[in-house]
C-alpha cells in the first residue's frame, strides 16, 4: 500500500516501509548516532490515495481541527482500512461535540489525534460529548502523543462516548480532563465497546453528579484494559452506588503499573476507586488502587457481582471508607480471589468493620499463596502504616478481614504469606473466632 501525507495542502508520497520524516536532516550526517526524531508539525495526514487535498496553511490554530474534520466528513470514503491522523498545533483548539459514524468513515476506519507538544488541547465548546463513536460503526479513535481533551464544568454528557462494536485507545501522554457532568460518567463511557489505556495516558479531574451509579472517571459495560503507566486519578462522583474512578460491569484488566488513585465517591454505597458489578475484574503485575476515599463503603474496591482477582504484586493500599471495607467491600454475589504476592495494606475505616476486607450478604472470598492482608491491634493508624485499621477499635471488628455473615467472624491480625483464608458461603477458614 502506498502511503501519502496530506500536509498543509501538499500531497507527499512516503514509501510503504519508510519512516515519515518531516523537518531538516541531522547536521551531523551519517556514520554516528541516529538523528533525533523530528518534531511533529500540525496538519492532516492520510495513508491512502486521495484525490482532494485540503490546504490547512491558511487556518488558525482554533480552526485547524474543525477544517480537518470537515474535510473528513466530505472525503473520507476510501477503503475500509483507511486511517487518518490529525496533528494538533500547540495551544488550545476549540471544538463542538462531534459524532464519528459510518456516514463519514467506512467500516474499520481509524482516526488518530496527536499534539505537537504538551500544550496541544482540544476544549469542548457548548455541551455534549466531545467525541461520540456511533454504535456498530466499527471505528477506532486513538488519542496519542501529547493531545489533551478538556471538558466543561456544566456538561450533560461524558467527554467521550464509545458504543458497541467501537474502540477507544489512549496512549503516549494523552489526557482526558476537566469534565463535570450530570450524566453517568464524567470522563469516558463505554457501553459495549473496547477501551485500551496504555503508556502514560491519564484521566483526571472529572466528575459525575448522576443520581445512581455515576462515575467521575470511566464507566465500562464492555472491555477495558489498563496497562503501562496509565492512570485514573482525582475524579469525583456524587450520588448513590457510584464510584470516583471506575464503574465496570464487563471485562476489566489492570496490569503493568496501571493505577487508580486519589478518587472520591460522595454518597451512600459508593466506592472511591472501583465499583465492580459483573463480568470479570483482574489486577495483575504491579497494578495499584491507592489513596481513594468513599464516604460510605469500599474505599478501594466494591464488588456486588462477578469475579475479582488480585494476583502477582498487585496492591490495594491507603484507601479510606467511613463504614466498611477500607480496602475491599464484597457483597451481593461478588467473588474475590487473592493469590500470588498481592497485598492489601494501610487502608482505614473510620467507624464500622473490615479495615482491609469486609464480606457481606452472599459474597465469597479466598486468599492463598504469598498474598498478604495486614492487620492491626491498637486501632491507631499513623501516616505510612501498612496496617489496615478500624480507627479507635482494638479488636473484634476485623482490622484485616471481617465476615458479616456466618456469625460475624473476624481476623484482626495480619494474614501473611502462607495463611489461607476463605468463605464459600458455608465454611469460614483462617478467622480468629
Amino acid at each position: 500500500m502506498k502511503r501519502y501525507v496530506l500536509f498543509l495542502g501538499v500531497l507527499v508520497f512516503i514509501p510503504m516501509f519508510g519512516a515519515l520524516v518531516i523537518g531538516c536532516p541531522s547536521a551531523t550526517g551519517g556514520g554516528g548516532d541516529d538523528p533525533p526524531p523530528p518534531a511533529l508539525i500540525a496538519g492532516l495526514y492520510a495513508d491512502t490515495d486521495l484525490t482532494t487535498a485540503l490546504d490547512l496553511s491558511a487556518q488558525t490554530e482554533d480552526t485547524l481541527l474543525a477544517k480537518a474534520l470537515a474535510w473528513l466528513d466530505a472525503n473520507a470514503d476510501g477503503r475500509a482500512d483507511t486511517a487518518y491522523t490529525i496533528i494538533l498545533p500547540a495551544g488550545r483548539t476549540q471544538s463542538p461535540a462531534k459524532t464519528l459514524d459510518g456516514a463519514t468513515f467506512k467500516d474499520g476506519a481509524k482516526l488518530t489525534l496527536k499534539g505537537v507538544d504538551s500544550s496541544s488541547t482540544i476544549t469542548l465548546t457548548g455541551t455534549g460529548s466531545l467525541f461520540t463513536i456511533a454504535a456498530s460503526s466499527n471505528i477506532t479513535l486513538v488519542l496519542d502523543e501529547n493531545v489533551t481533551l478538556k471538558g466543561v464544568p456544566n456538561n450533560n454528557a461524558p467527554l467521550i462516548m464509545v458504543n458497541s462494536g467501537d474502540v477507544l485507545e489512549m496512549k503516549g501522554n494523552a489526557k482526558i480532563t476537566g469534565n463535570a457532568s450530570t450524566a453517568r460518567a464524567g470522563g469516558v463511557s463505554v457501553s459495549d465497546g473496547t477501551f485500551n489505556m496504555s503508556g502514560n495516558a491519564s484521566i483526571s479531574d472529572n466528575a459525575s453528579s448522576y443520581g445512581m451509579a455515576g462515575v467521575g472517571g470511566v464507566s465500562v459495560g464492555g472491555t477495558f484494559n489498563m496497562s503501562g503507566n496509565a492512570s485514573i486519578s482525582y475524579n469525583t462522583a456524587t450520588g448513590t452506588n457510584g464510584s470516583g474512578g471506575v464503574v465496570s460491569s464487563g471485562s476489566f484488566t489492570m496490569r503493568d503499573n496501571a493505577s487508580i488513585n486519589y478518587n472520591t465517591a460522595i454518597g451512600m454505597n459508593g466506592s472511591g476507586g472501583v465499583l465492580f458489578g459483573g463480568g470479570s475484574f483482574t489486577m495483575r503485575d504491579n497494578a495499584s488502587i491507592n489513596y481513594n476515599i468513599a464516604t460510605a463503603v469500599g474505599g478501594g474496591v466494591r464488588i456486588t457481582s462477578g469475579i475479582f482477582t488480585m494476583q502477582d504484586n498487585a496492591g490495594i493500599s491507603m484507601n479510606t471508607a467511613s463504614n466498611a471495607g477500607g480496602g475491599v467491600d464484597i457483597r451481593g454475589n461478588g467473588v474475590f480471589n487473592m493469590n500470588g504476592s498481592a497485598s492489601i495494606s494501610g487502608n482505614t475505616v473510620s467507624s464500622g468493620m473490615g479495615g482491609g476486607v469486609v464480606i457481606l450478604e452472599n459474597g465469597t472470598f479466598t486468599k492463598t499463596g504469598a498474598s498478604v492482608i495486614y492487620g492491626d491491634t491498637d486501632g491507631v493508624h499513623n501516616s505510612g502504616d501498612t496496617e489496615n485499621t478500624l480507627i479507635g477499635s482494638t479488636s473484634g471488628r476485623g482490622h484485616a478481614v471481617y465476615l458479616n455473615t456466618g456469625g460475624g467472624k473476624y481476623r484482626d491480625s495480619t494474614a501473611g504469606a502462607g495463611v489461607t483464608m476463605s468463605w464459600n458461603g458455608t465454611t469460614a477458614v483462617g478467622f480468629e473466632n
